[in-house]
């Protein structure tokens, strides 16, 4: 009699509302979505922390683990034993079990999210960022498939680690939970332009550079809408530049089902990122929000992900300050992000079918 595996998931199960609204759990609970009708678990270890075990029956299917890495050893190494599949959040998550890992021969799925060790030198945190890049020169050419959110990040991977041998799927978080509306494409002559930012005030969104911009090429024609979670630190910013009772900017927080009514209004959405390898190589959620519902981005740089190599259509910032713009949508980008979709789905449906060849043994 052949006996069912579990899968295990390396990485922390969240519970917390707070914790599922962050994107790194966002992408963790879209990957279960696929697999809910599986025996699966999760393990969070850490060394110096769940010095008292925690396991929680979350369903019938889904058992997850907080363990320490030394008092729990012999635990976590059952854990393992008894898996077929193993699918790693992020290379945080291969960081303490590296030693089980390495002693398993399993068949391992690494979920890249983005470039780790370089966010980490931009966060400035050069040591954690060199352990981690030893961690992905040992483990990458065990890896059997990686799943990455686009051909740009898979590319850097490829040239980084040449020792790769896994194969690469493309698969990222498609926006779904916006409402379904209609979205004209069309010119609207001697409409009024619009312009959408939806986000906090991350120091990487460029929130000064925009309103600062906003600022200098304030007209009749344009109007605005900022969304965001953070409307205290929001307001704070708009009244540093002036701008907190100009009746051209609306400043609202909404929850993500009502974004597609706000987005299906706009024209233009802004999306300031730095020329630099962290956002080359990124598939932005935003940005595919806005494609999706036709908005041209307003860009700092335009290199974002695979996005220049599909042709979207983008507005740059010195553009923006020198120009009229028209109240104009874009149907290409419309068309980008539905065969994005599409791809998206066979993706989908290829990672749950290699992922479940060895569910039994």
């Amino acid at each position: 009699m052949r006996k069912s595996r579990h899968l295990l998931f390396l990485s922390e199960y969240p519970h917390d509302p707070e914790k599922k609204r962050e994107g790194y759990f966002q992408r963790v609970l879209h990957i279960d979505d696929h697999f809910r009708d599986q025996p699966r678990i999760y393990l969070h270890i850490h060394p110096w922390r769940f010095f008292r075990k925690s396991v929680r029956r979350e369903d019938e299917f889904l058992k997850s683990y907080q363990l320490n890495l030394f008092l729990h050893f012999f635990l976590i190494l059952k854990i393992f034993r008894g898996c077929g599949t193993v699918y790693i959040q992020t290379i945080y998550n291969l960081l303490y079990p590296l030693l089980f890992v390495l002693l398993f021969n399993r068949r391992y799925f690494l979920d890249l999210h983005g470039v780790v060790p370089e966010e980490l030198r931009l966060e400035g945190r050069p040591f954690f960022a060199a352990v981690l890049e030893v961690v992905e020169r040992m483990i990458f050419p065990k890896i059997s498939y990686f799943v990455s959110v686009r051909e740009a990040l898979t590319q850097h991977y490829k040239s980084k680690i040449p020792a790769i041998r896994g194969e690469f799927i493309k698969y990222f978080i498609m926006p779904g939970d916006q409402q379904d509306v209609r979205v004209e494409a069309d010119h609207h002559n001697g409409a009024q332009t619009t312009f959408i930012y939806a986000g906090n005030l991350q120091a990487w969104q460029n929130i000064d550079l925009m309103l600062a911009s906003i600022k200098e090429s304030l007209n009749k024609r344009y109007h605005y809408t900022m969304l965001t979670g953070d409307l205290m630190g929001f307001t704070a910013k708009l009244k540093e530049y002036h701008l907190d009772a100009n009746p051209q900017i609306n400043l609202a927080s909404v929850s993500p089902a009502e974004l597609g009514a706000y987005y299906q209004r706009q024209h233009y959405g802004f999306v300031l990122r730095e020329d630099i390898i962290i956002n080359r190589v990124a598939c932005p959620t935003k940005l595919i929000e806005y494609m999706k519902f036709g908005l041209k981005p307003v860009v700092k740089s335009a290199n974002l992900g695979d996005f220049l190599t599909l042709g979207y259509e983008y507005v740059t910032l010195e553009e923006f300050n020198a120009q009229i713009l028209p109240p104009q949508k874009s149907k290409k980008n419309m068309e980008i992000i539905r065969n994005m979709e599409i791809e998206n789905a066979r993706s989908m449906a290829y990672l749950r079918e290699v992922v479940l060849q060895n569910t039994e043994c």
